[in-house]
């Protein structure tokens, strides 16, 4: 949801809404999506299918790109990777095809600060994307890791400290969980540089997108009952 975005508040949101509804159906979105993907190759490999040899996703603004690349730095081969779709159908279907899965978390206020953020960053702070409400992203980050919890036992659980600071660790427990080889990340501040230098400019912080969180920040204080609840969730999954 962070595509360019077009002065349509209504449209923008109905799709929010939608996409939500629509994943609580995980074989059904699943195939929609690879659908709607279809002539898009790269874009129809990030859904999971049964021939996925691993899956690195979670809400966004939680560490998925940069766990992304430091994997994909790390290996010798080119794995089939399902990542980025950032809906829950894409974790509990790689469950249910038994494939490696590695779900990223972040603290809910500084993830979905981030989420609207960034999309604020991409779109100049268009005044429309501005209206929509945080308890949007709140209610998505909610029934994100509410529908996988069932789950936890066939993923492994990134949370955004150890990945951004040990990812090396990430990948052992990958491989001891699934019995994989994946190459371990060496993670030494030249490796790490080498993933911002060569990574989009969402990877890395800006002063354009700290600004936006100013605002954004100060509007959780209109949610506290919401963010009790995905601070409740997220704390479940530690």
């Amino acid at each position: 949801m962070l595509e360019k975005f077009h002065n349509n508040l209504t449209l923008y949101t109905l799709a929010f809404r939608c996409k939500m509804s629509l994943d609580r159906f995980p074989f059904l979105y699943t195939n929609a999506l690879k659908f709607h993907r279809r002539n898009d190759k790269e874009a129809y490999q990030d859904v999971v299918t049964n021939l996925t040899e691993i899956v690195i996703d979670g809400y966004p603004r939680s560490a998925n790109s940069f766990a992304l690349a430091a994997f994909k730095s790390a290996q010798k081969k080119n794995y089939s990777i399902a990542t980025h779709v950032h809906t829950s159908s894409q974790i509990v279907m790689a469950c249910r095809y038994k494939v490696p899965t590695l779900v990223l978390i972040r603290k809910p206020s500084d993830a979905v600060v981030s989420h609207k953020s960034l999309s604020l960053e991409i779109n100049d702070g268009d005044k429309s994307l501005r209206k929509i409400p945080l308890s949007l992203y709140l209610k998505a980050y909610i029934q994100f890791y509410s529908l996988i919890y069932p789950y936890r036992d066939r993923f492994v659980l990134g949370k955004f400290e150890q990945v951004t600071t040990d990812f090396s660790s990430v990948i052992r427990e990958i491989n001891s969980r699934f019995s994989t080889s994946f190459t371990v990340f060496e993670h030494i501040s030249d490796n790490v540089q080498h993933i911002f230098d060569n990574s989009g400019f969402h990877l890395s912080p800006s002063r354009k997108r700290n600004s936006y969180k100013k605002e954004v920040y100060e509007e959780l204080s209109d949610f506290p009952e919401l963010l009790s609840r995905a601070e409740q969730v997220y704390q479940r999954f530690l």
